[in-house]
This record gives structure tokens, sequence and C-alpha cells, in this order.
């Protein structure tokens, strides 16, 4: 019974009244099989007018709203679709069934040009998603997110610290000219406490063609912190807030691909404060160039920057130079890269020639169930004279920082991350010796 002659009629002895006490009727599990067998066949017409049918026997049919939702995505009436699909992921407790529901949901507001609401609907999708349907729904949201002109991203993160105040390691320094060396306040040595992290960052796309785009990008973030016990009641004049960061940024960029290369022009401005009271305004300006060589990818970034700190009216101006090498192995994707800094400014503590170097590996397969991701960065700063470094003060940085995610908690298309970064500064100048351990928790996005 696949044509269309004979499912109509047979809808319509499905819900109309007995005739004759011969005239043989279709229960609704029955009509529910023809339905879907019609769609099955191609036939969505004949399956919408089946499911209008079990509708108006039950208008709280789940499945005859499935039904013709399904219908509706086939014949390409997505208005229709998104509405049956809805109340169906409304009067379901079943996750099986508000996983399809969700999907059809995602599915009409795409074609409906709805992108941000179908990313929305996929995150939906995948907090009910069987495992064997995880990989579809991050291709379908791939492929609505690079559709979508507007872009949202969150990043939240909370860590405990033993250094949240960038505090000195050593408890007295030596002062030249002074035969002996002069305490620490307890505020300029390291402060234990927790730091929670929040960022938001809103971006969307002016233009865009096969070879360039156009991007604006306005973020918001931020941090705050609590002293722990320990640290209060050393330093009981101090308070988390005075350590406290906020920073609002906006940004202009320009992607485009010339031959082999991909070029990116961008912009900056950043405003900050710190503890509350005004900290730097700085303003941004880079050229980016990434291209193959082999199965590599390659990049150098020239930067320009200037920044005011406000808090002495103190001008400084930055080049910058960054290169990155990005290779794939067996067990993961392997990055190296360099950066070397030049900073003038009329404060010689201001003025600094700074190189780093570093690697990043990404393992290529989870470890017990968990994504991990290893980087170590290595800094040299030299500053100019101060008065506790006549010859100038030179730094020497180590940083180690492990993550792994867990997918496996993951929950609408994010899953937590654990952190553990450890760091290390040497200095000739005891006052910006410092360590920092610190382990922290963050959501990062599944797609």
């Amino acid at each position: 019974m696949t044509s269309k002659t004979a499912i109509a009629a047979a809808a319509l002895l499905a819900f109309a009244a007995p005739l004759a006490a011969a005239e043989q009727t279709l229960s609704p599990l029955e009509a529910r099989d023809l339905a879907a067998q019609a769609l099955a066949n191609g036939y969505p017409q004949d399956t919408a007018l089946l499911a209008e049918g079990l509708l108006a026997r039950d208008p709280d049919d789940i499945s005859a709203h499935l039904l013709r939702a399904e219908a509706a995505s086939a014949m390409g009436d997505f208005a229709v679709s998104l509405d049956h699909a809805s109340t169906a992921f409304g009067l379901s407790e079943n996750d099986d069934v508000r996983f399809q529901a969700a999907r059809l949901i995602a599915l009409a507001h795409a074609r409906l040009d709805h992108p941000t609401r179908a990313q929305f609907w996929l995150r939906r999708a995948r907090a009910l998603a069987p495992e064997n349907k995880v990989d579809q729904l991050a291709e379908d949201y791939r492929f609505v997110r690079q559709r979508n002109p507007l872009s949202l991203k969150l990043d939240l993160a909370i860590s405990p610290s033993s250094n949240v105040n960038n505090g000195s390691s050593e408890s007295s320094i030596a002062i030249p000219g002074m035969p002996f060396e002069a305490p620490l306040s307890a505020d300029a040595q390291a402060l234990s406490g927790t730091v929670a992290s929040a960022r938001v960052s809103l971006g969307y796309r002016l233009e865009a063609d096969r070879t360039s785009a156009t991007t604006a990008k306005l973020t918001f973030g931020g941090t705050a912190v609590a002293l722990s016990d320990e640290a209060q009641a050393a330093a009981p004049s101090k308070s988390g807030s005075d350590y406290a960061h906020r920073q609002v940024s906006g940004s202009l960029i320009h992607s485009w691909r010339l031959g082999q290369a991909d070029y990116t022009l961008g912009g900056k401005l950043v405003y900050s404060t710190y503890g509350g009271d005004p900290f730097t305004s700085f303003q941004s300006v880079s050229l980016t160039r990434g291209w193959r060589i082999g199965e590599n990818v390659v990049s150098a970034k020239l930067g320009r920057d200037w920044t005011t700190y406000m808090s002495d009216d103190i001008d400084a101006a930055t080049w910058s130079l960054h290169t990155a090498l990005r290779h794939p192995t067996d067990m993961g994707r392997l990055t190296v890269w360099a950066e070397a800094k030049d900073t003038v400014s009329s404060s010689a503590s201001r003025s600094v020639d700074a190189q780093a170097v570093g690697l990043a590996f990404d393992l290529s397969e989870p470890v017990a169930g968990m994504d991990v991701a290893f980087s170590y960065r290595h800094d040299w700063r030299a500053y100019g004279a101060n008065f506790l470094a006549p010859d100038g003060r030179d730094d020497s940085r180590d940083t180690l920082t492990v993550s792994a995610g867990l997918p496996a908690l993951d929950l609408y298309g994010f899953h937590p991350v654990l952190n553990l970064q450890a760091s290390r500064n040497d200095s000739n100048v005891a006052l910006y010796r410092s360590e920092e351990l610190s382990v922290g928790v963050g959501i990062e996005s599944s797609f």
C-alpha cells in the first residue's frame, strides 16, 4: 500500500465513523505505522494526511506531531515542521522523542534563516543525544555556525591559586646602598586565594564572500578574587576586590585569501581596571600571514600596540613578532612558537626587551576518557634601570600548563575542563621573584 490513492483511502477509513458493520478501520497504531512507511517510501504528503487524522482524534498525540513535523520538513514547509516539533518536545518526557523533536526544531530554524536559534536547539539536542548521534550533531553545529553572522563565546573558570596578587616569593629584599635587607609587607608577598574569571565575546560578521570576511567583536571580561583565611589574616587591610580585574575591548578583523596564503588584518581597543581603579588604555594593529608547507601550517604575526598606564600617566609603544608552526603527528597536534617584543617608554620600568618560546601538544586520543593537552613556555624579559636595579632588571619565567577535558560530563554541548598551571619567575630583583600553583576548572564548548 504505497500509492497515494490507497494511503488516502486508508486515512479516511481510519478516522471516519463506520458506515457498516463490515467496514474495516485502522487502529491508531496501524495508522502511525502506515504514516511512517509512507514517509520512508517518499510520500510525505500522505504521511501528513495520516498524521492530521491522528491529531484530529487526539491533539496531544506526540507520535503524530513528530510524523507531521517530519513530513512538513520533507516537503519544505519548515514553519509547520517547527510548530509540530515544538509541540512534541513540550508534550514528551521521553529523551529519545525529545531528541528527535529538538533536531527537527534546529533544522527548521536553520532553514528559516534563524541560525542562532538553530545552534541553541542543537545544543539542547546534544544533551539528549544517544552516543551514535554525537558526531553528526557536532558536524551540524559547525555547519550552522559557519553560516551564522552572529557568534557568541563564553569562557568561565574558577581556580584556587597560591598567588592571586602576583606577589613575591621572598620575605625581604636587598636595596642598593643599604647594608641590610628590607622586609616586604605581607601584601607584597604571595597571597593565596581563589580566582573566578568570566569572559563573553560577541562577534558579528559584517561581510563575507568566498575569499574574505570582515568581523566586528565586542568582549567583556574580568576576574573576582577571594582571599584565603590565611592570606586575609596576613594582610587584614586587603580584600579580594583590591586584585579584581575588569576589561572591555572592541576589535575589527578582516581576513582574506591571496593565492595559497591566508591574511588577517586586525585592530583592537581595550580599556581595563584593576582593583576598581582605571589601569590601562590599549590600542593595537596587527597583520598575520598563514600558509601551508606540506602537512604543516606556518603563521607569522607582526603587531604594533600603544599602552597608557592611567594610574601614573605613562605611555609605552611596542613592536612584536610572533611565529608558529603547527605539525600533525600520529599521537596528536604539536605547535611550536617563538615571539619577540620591544617596548619603548619614557619610564625605564615600562621599557622592556622580551623574548619567549613555547610548545603545545594536544593528544589525538583520550586518556582515561579525558582530552589531554600540555603546554610550556619560557620568557626572558630585560627591563630598564630603577632604584632596585641600577643596571636593569632581568627576569626569566617558566610556565607549565596541563588541561584535561571531560567530554563524558557534557551538558548542552559544553563540558568541564580541569586545568593545572605551575609558574616560576626568577629575577635579579628579589621583589619580582615569584611562584604560583593553581588548579582550576573551566567550561569549554564541545563543538
